[in-house]
């Protein structure tokens, strides 16, 4: 008995956020406290915002391949997970018995008994409908850095988390991405994982630029263990 492995395969991706502060400004007493301390901790949210999209939302490719300096994208959940549960078939429409036996047949058919949701509002208010019904959903905190519902089931705990990011991108609200977190590692080339690089800015520039830097993507170990969930618009 032999075994063929699929190859897959993801890039590392640069991420930049640079923010800049006048010497001006430094030297004005302000009654929030230091300005640049200030810009530097939002732009490390907006650093990690935009990690973030990427490991959901990212599209590999790679632009330039031929020369020296190829430009690489790396590849996001919704664009990487072959395992798609699309309701657009079926009118948008899954009720409560399709959804329980997408959990058993389909989501928790591979992998850990726990997994992670990751939703957008309209598949939340489905869940929170079907939870309504049934039981009543318990919140957990703390865990994995968020809060957390967790919706217990015959083929195991869906752990449920309304995503910000779902609300901002278009056509998103429908939809969901479940993860088995052990199945995908957060990879970034040698030294080059989040740093603040300081004093970017050029000679004759009255002030100072300092600038995040990360190179990561996903490793994702195994496919079917992972769930993309789209076009669920209504329950019956």
């Amino acid at each position: 008995v032999s075994f063929d492995a699929t190859v897959a395969s993801n890039y590392t991706q640069i991420f930049k956020t640079a923010f800049t502060v006048t010497n001006t400004l430094k030297a004005t007493n302000l009654r929030t406290g230091d300005k640049e301390d200030e810009m530097a901790t939002k732009a490390l949210k907006m650093h990690m915002q935009d990690i973030e999209r990427a490991m959901f939302f990212g599209k590999l490719h790679e632009s330039n391949g031929s020369t020296a300096q190829p430009r690489r994208f790396t590849g996001g959940l919704t664009t990487q997970i072959s395992n798609v549960i699309d309701r657009s078939t079926a009118s948008g429409v899954m009720n409560e018995d399709t959804f329980d036996r997408q959990l058993i047949e389909n989501v928790f058919a591979f992998g850990s008994k726990q997994k992670i949701m990751f939703c957008g509002a309209k598949v939340a208010g489905h869940l929170q409908k079907f939870g309504k019904d049934r039981w009543s959903p318990e919140t957990v905190q703390g865990s994995y850095g968020v809060n957390l519902t967790q919706y217990s089931t015959f083929a195991g705990d869906l752990m449920v988390h309304l995503h910000p990011q779902f609300r901002q991108v278009p056509g998103m609200e429908n939809a969901a991405v479940i993860i088995d977190f052990p199945y995908l590692k957060y990879r970034y080339m040698e030294g080059r994982d989040t740093a603040l690089l300081r004093d970017r800015q050029s000679a004759d520039e009255d002030a100072v630029k300092h600038e995040y830097l990360t190179e990561c993507g996903l490793e994702m170990m195994q496919d079917k263990v992972h769930t993309y969930v789209k076009n669920w618009n209504a329950v019956a």
